[in-house]
């Protein structure tokens, strides 16, 4: 079980979404599928009226102007708008009531909403956008995957530990090194938002390979090089491992020595 969630972890974020909201939306889904419609279906309803105040108010003074004045020109408008408005709302009526079919093959609705919820989680992460709403979906997904994590840790089903001593006696068999490599715990802090992990240490033309939260752990590999960050600003970059066993790097601002967190170092000439 170890080794599955292990190899689960290790994959891109990406696809973890994508296999996570499908099993976590099909369980849904069996269990709560008529509540979930129902909620759904607020959407459409509140579209309808919202398209009915618009209709009218476009409607009003149109009507108006052509009860008053008269014109060939405003009375073709007015009846195209009066089609154009009944066919509008018979589709918003339509898609509202097909939210209420008790059907038992609901394969659309489901793959609408697994579709929804991917773009809320993935199109922010891949599109780089540090928007605190926007980035709502994957905060939330990455704080329910963590706490799934945790869950399986307290009771035993899962030892990221054991699996690194794993992934590493591997590495040392490839090189034919014996040397056990020492790891260094940073820790997150000062993030508005999330520190992004990115395949290299550029701001530019990269990949994010995962997002961190504050006071997540993180394992440092040793390896530091200075990069640009912002423009033209140069600073330090790290690469590490996170708790997802994702591997790539990471500004060092933002990361700080577990052991050390509460203190303030400055560096000097001797």
């Amino acid at each position: 079980m170890s080794v599955i969630i292990s190899a689960f972890l290790s994959l891109p974020f990406g696809v973890r979404v994508a296999v996570s909201l499908a099993v976590w939306i099909l369980v849904l889904w069996k269990f709560f599928g008529n509540y979930i419609r129902y909620g759904l279906s607020v959407i459409p309803f509140l579209l309808r009226l919202l398209f009915r105040l618009l209709y009218w108010i476009v409607e009003i003074p149109v009507t108006t102007i052509h009860s008053k004045f008269g014109s060939i020109f405003l009375a073709k408008l007015e009846n195209k708008m009066s089609t154009v408005g009944e066919h509008i709302d018979c589709v918003i009526g339509c898609w509202y009531s097909g939210w209420h079919t008790n059907r038992k093959i609901e394969f659309k609705k489901c793959l609408i909403v697994y579709l929804v919820c991917i773009a809320i989680v993935l199109v922010p992460f891949y599109m780089n956008i540090n928007n605190d709403i926007l980035e709502v979906g994957q905060t939330l997904y990455t704080r329910g995957e963590m706490a799934c994590v945790n869950w399986l840790e307290e009771h035993k089903w899962y030892d990221p530990k054991n699996q690194k001593e794993i992934h590493k006696t591997k590495q040392m068999g490839q090189t034919g090194e014996q040397r056990e490599a020492q790891e260094i715990m940073l820790v997150v802090s000062g993030v508005n938002s999330s520190l992004l992990v990115r395949d290299i240490p550029s701001t530019e033309n990269c990949t994010v390979l995962d997002r961190l939260q504050n006071d997540d752990i993180v394992v440092w590999t040793g390896q530091m090089v200075f990069a640009e960050a912002e423009g033209d600003h140069v600073e330090p970059w790290v690469k590490i491992i996170t708790q997802n066993n994702v591997e790539g790097w990471s500004r060092l601002y933002y990361l700080h020595p577990e052991q050390y967190a509460d203190e303030v170092y400055f560096v000097g000439k001797e």
